[in-house]
């Protein structure tokens, strides 16, 4: 989310990677894209706490 947050105010318009001549399609298509993966790394680290927190809950009873 940082490197979306350096391209979308313009800090660092190529993000990490310092492509300094991407156009605004591509700028925005790698915001979607970046946003995309974080929302489902963070929806798979909730998952997997819950799976954790189910399977550990059942042997302790």
């Amino acid at each position: 989310m940082v490197e979306n947050l350096l391209m979308a105010t313009g800090i660092r318009r190529g993000g990490f990677v310092g492509a300094e001549d991407i156009s605004t399609a591509e700028l925005w298509a790698g915001l979607g894209i970046n946003t995309y993966f974080f929302i489902g790394a963070v929806l798979l680290a909730v998952t997997t706490v819950s799976y954790f927190r189910r399977s550990r809950g059942d042997n302790h009873r």
